[in-house]
């Protein structure tokens, strides 16, 4: 049985169907995601951690929200984990999909929020957080005609820069995903 899995030519196949790790998915960007090393049980981020939040946003498609910690020096967690310096910690998401009647996801549907909304939601889960900043994707800064998507969530209070979400490298700079593969790969 193994031999025959080995010989489907696909490492993420193999691990599905041989170990059950069920997060994989075949052609996945971010293909190195391990959820036992990468997910971590909840812990009090400390104050001092740097936070900022980031976003993409969604209407008729879902929006995602994630709020995050710089970690300041090597830290370790409540149960042993070492987090180095540098590293990130996402601590709160939000999610903008529609959900069936029980309770699951409906895949790339969105919650039909407007802009206005969104912002008020981002700005209720901010907390008591001191954000330094937020990005958002480029395109929300787009005004044809009126206020863009990123003003009208400003005046709700949900302040954000446009992102830079280049996927490649240029004039030497490290590219979006290439830091976000070297930071799973930490």
């Amino acid at each position: 049985y193994e031999k025959r899995l080995a010989g489907l030519g696909s490492e993420s196949l193999v691990r599905a169907m041989r170990w059950g790790d069920w997060d994989v998915v075949e052609g996945a960007f971010f293909d190195i995601f391990d959820r036992p090393r990468h997910v971590l049980k909840p812990f009090a981020v400390p104050d001092s951690w740097l936070r900022f939040r980031a976003g993409d946003w969604g209407s008729a498609k879902p929006f995602a929200f994630g709020w995050y910690a710089v970690v300041q020096d090597d830290f370790a967690t409540p149960d042993g984990k070492l987090l180095p310096r540098g590293a990130l910690v996402k601590y709160r998401e939000w999610y903008g999909c529609k959900r069936d009647a029980q309770g699951a996801f409906i895949p790339d549907v969105g919650l039909k929020l407007d802009a206005n909304q969104v912002g008020r939601g981002v700005k209720e889960r901010d907390l008591d957080d001191k954000i330094s900043y937020g990005v958002l994707d480029p395109a929300a800064f787009t005004a044809d005609g009126g206020p863009s998507i990123a003003e009208r969530m400003l005046a709700e209070g949900a302040a954000f820069r446009r992102a830079d979400n280049k996927r490649v490298t240029e004039r030497g700079a490290m590219g979006g995903w290439d830091q976000v593969r070297n930071r799973l790969r930490g």
